[in-house]
């Protein structure tokens, strides 16, 4: 009987531990990315919008949000991964053209479905109900 305790303890202890884990990275990422997409929406709002700089920084983020997908895809589901990727290309795409308003739609929807998806993967009883 103690034995199976013991065991049930300590797995519920590392589900609990591996849970926090994922959540920080997910939490501490995606603030990250938001930010970035955040300043880059700044360059974007501006009268005389610098399209090579907004390209550069594009390209920043776009490789952070890559390794930062690799990991997370691991414990995140892929259809919201892929719902970044995907505005993630419409802004790039935006961004080629010079379109600012469409680059600044497709960024904001970006950062709604990263923010979505911390909002959706922390541990609360909304979540669990």
């Amino acid at each position: 009987m103690n034995k199976e305790f013991i065991i049930c303890v300590i797995i519920i202890v590392l589900i609990i531990l591996g849970n926090n884990i994922t959540q920080d990275y997910t939490r501490n990422n995606i603030q990250d990315i938001s930010t970035e997409l955040e300043k880059l929406e700044e360059e974007l709002v501006v009268e005389e919008i610098n399209w090579e700089n907004a390209k550069k920084h594009y390209y920043e983020i776009n490789k952070k949000w890559k390794d930062v997908k690799n990991i997370m895809s691991y414990f995140i589901e892929h259809d919201e991964l892929e719902k970044v990727e995907t505005d993630l290309v419409g802004l790039n795409s935006f961004i080629d053209m010079k379109e600012e308003k469409e680059a600044v739609a497709e960024l904001n929807r970006a950062i709604f479905v990263l923010k979505h998806i911390e909002d959706k993967n922390n541990l609360n009883l909304r979540n669990i109900f």
